[in-house]
C-alpha cells in the first residue's frame, strides 16, 4: 500500500495527463468518479465491489434477475417510499451499528432526531440482504432490488463515452501496467453511476424530498444520487464522517476545478471543525460549494441521548481499530498484547474488511495472546466501545478523532498516521510509535502531559429550524 503523500503526488500528476473536462459520459464530466477510482487503484486496493465478471452478458443478466428475486424477498419487511422533507444516503460499505436490534448509522441517523418534526427516510444501499434493518430513528427503504433493476434496464454507459475517456483508460493502463484501467473494468463503476441517475430521479419524484444528506460521497451509487439531485434542484449535503486532511484524496488535492463546479460533487459540506472547513473549501472552491462548521453531531447525540457511562471497576482496556491493508494485525500490537496480559483488547475490524474477521481471529489465536475480544468489538457501536476504553491504538483510523471527544489517547503505528494527524501530535493526545520497545512505558504511564480540556469537535448546537430554512434558499 502506498503512503498517503506519495499517493497524492501521483494523483496530481494524473490530473495533468488529459483535459479533464473532456473525460465525459453523455457530455457530463466524470473526473470526480475517475479520481476516486484512480485513488483506490494507485493505493493498490481494488475499489469496493470491483469484481468484473468474465461470464457472458446473458448469464450475468440471468443472475441479476435471480438476485432481484432474492433481494425483494429480503426487503419484505422494509418500508415503502412516501412524501418526506429529506432523505439520507450513506456510503454502502460504511458500518451501520446496531442498537436495540435496529440499525444506527452514526453519521446520518442523528439528523432524523435533530430535524424532527421534519420527516425523512434513510435509503439503504448495502449490498447484502442480511444487513437490512430499519434505522433507529427513521424508516428505511432498501435500494437493493431497485438498483439491480436499473442496471438491467440501462445497461452499459460506454455508448456515451467521449473519445478522450477511452484514450485516458488506455494511457492509464499502460502507464501503471494495471488491467483495472481497461475500459471494460472502468465501466463497471461508470455503469452503476449511469443506472443510478435515472433511478434516483424517480425516487426524488416519489418522495418530493428537498434535501439529500450523504456521508462519504465517493461511491458510484452516491455519485448517481448527487447528480440526479442537483439536476432536480435538490440540495446535497455531505456530512463529515472522519478525517478530511490534505491526504484524503476524496476531499483534497484537486488541481483543476471548473468555475461551475462538478455535477458529481455535493454542493454543501458540513464539517467538524474550522480547520476541516478551511482545508476542504480550498480544495473544492468556496465560490461553487457551501461549507459550514457543525461539530460532530452524532457524538453529541450519543452523549446527550444515550448517556452511556464508563465503568470504573473494569481492567485497563485498549481499543485497537484495524485498517484494510494486506497485513491486518501489526506485529507490534501482538507483542504489546503478550507483554501486557493484564490488559483487555477490543479488536475492531474496518467495515470494508469484515470478510476477513476469521483470518484475524486465527492470526491472534496462533500468536498465543489470549487477552483480546472480537465479538463485542464488532457488534457494539464504536462510541460504546470508546466509553469502555482507556487507550486507542490504530495505524491511521479516523476513530482517532472520535477518541479525542471521549478524551481517550491514541497510539498511531504508521507513518500515514503521522501524516494524517500531524496537527494533533503537539496536544499530546496522539503519539506515533513505530517500534515495540516504546510501548510498555507508554501504556503503563499513560499520557501524563495531555491537555485535560482537549476536544476535537467542540460542541456545536445549531438552530435547526434556521439551518433548514438556509438549505431551502
Amino acid at each position: 500500500m502506498r503512503e498517503a503523500k506519495e499517493l497524492m503526488e501521483l494523483l496530481k500528476g494524473v490530473e495533468d495527463l488529459a483535459p479533464l473536462d473532456q473525460l465525459s459520459v453523455d457530455g457530463v464530466c466524470v473526473w470526480p468518479i475517475l479520481r476516486i477510482y484512480t485513488g483506490y487503484r494507485l493505493r493498490e486496493l481494488k475499489p469496493p465491489r470491483m469484481t468484473p465478471s468474465r461470464q457472458p452478458r446473458w448469464f450475468r443478466r440471468w443472475m441479476s434477475k435471480r438476485a432481484i428475486t432474492r433481494m425483494e424477498k429480503a426487503e419484505g419487511n422494509m418500508n415503502q417510499l412516501k412524501k418526506v422533507d429529506f432523505l439520507t444516503l450513506a456510503y454502502p460499505s460504511h458500518r451501520t451499528d446496531m442498537i436495540d436490534g435496529k440499525a444506527f448509522n452514526r453519521y446520518l441517523d442523528p439528523l432524523h432526531f435533530f430535524l424532527n418534526p421534519k420527516e425523512g427516510i434513510h435509503l439503504e444501499a448495502l449490498f447484502t440482504e442480511e444487513k437490512l434493518a430499519n434505522s433507529y430513528y427513521s424508516p428505511t427503504y432498501s435500494l437493493l432490488s431497485r438498483l439491480e433493476q436499473a442496471r438491467l434496464k440501462y445497461g452499459s454507459s460506454r455508448n456515451g463515452w467521449s473519445d478522450e475517456l477511452f484514450r485516458w483508460c488506455r494511457a492509464m493502463q499502460e502507464l501503471f501496467n494495471d488491467p483495472y484501467f481497461h475500459p471494460e473494468n472502468v465501466s463497471y463503476w461508470l455503469d452503476i453511476v449511469y443506472a443510478s441517475v435515472p433511478m434516483f430521479k424517480d425516487i426524488f419524484k416519489e418522495t418530493e424530498a428537498k434535501v439529500l444528506f450523504v456521508s462519504a460521497f465517493y461511491d458510484p451509487v452516491l455519485f448517481g444520487a448527487i447528480r440526479a439531485a442537483k439536476e432536480m434542484d435538490i440540495r446535497v449535503v455531505d456530512v463529515q464522517h472522519g478525517v478530511q486532511g490534505e491526504y484524503h484524496f476524496a476531499y483534497n488535492g484537486y488541481k483543476h476545478v471548473p468555475k461551475s463546479g462538478y455535477a458529481y460533487l455535493p454542493d454543501t459540506f458540513w464539517h467538524y471543525t474550522e480547520a476541516d472547513k478551511q482545508q476542504t473549501s480550498t480544495a473544492f472552491m468556496p465560490n461553487v460549494t457551501n461549507h459550514q462548521v457543525m461539530g460532530n453531531q452524532w457524538m453529541q447525540f450519543w452523549k446527550q441521548e444515550v448517556k452511556k457511562q464508563r465503568q470504573d471497576d473494569r481492567s485497563f482496556t485498549i481499543l485497537y481499530t484495524l485498517g484494510i491493508s494486506a497485513t491486518l494485525v501489526d506485529g507490534q500490537v501482538i507483542h504489546a498484547m503478550k507483554a501486557n496480559p493484564e490488559y483487555k483488547w477490543f479488536v475492531r475490524m474496518h467495515p470494508r474488511a469484515m470478510d476477513r474477521i476469521g483470518e484475524v481471529e486465527r492470526e491472534l489465536t496462533a500468536s498465543g495472546a489470549t487477552n483480546w475480544e472480537m465479538e463485542e468489538a464488532n457488534s457494539l457501536p464504536i462510541f460504546e466501545l470508546l466509553s469502555r476504553s482507556d487507550l486507542h491504538v490504530t495505524r491511521q483510523s479516523t476513530v482517532a478523532l472520535e477518541a479525542l471527544d471521549f478524551q481517550i489517547p491514541t497510539l498511531l503505528t504508521s507513518t500515514n498516521g503521522f501524516d494524517y494527524y500531524n496537527d494533533h501530535l503537539d496536544k499530546d493526545w496522539m503519539r506515533v510509535f513505530l517500534t515495540t520497545d516504546q510501548w510498555p512505558k507508554v501504556i503503563g504511564e499513560g499520557f501524563m502531559d495531555a491537555d485535560p480540556d482537549m476536544c476535537y469537535a467542540k460542541a456545536v448546537v445549531p438552530d435547526w429550524d434556521r439551518l433548514w430554512k438556509g438549505l431551502m434558499l
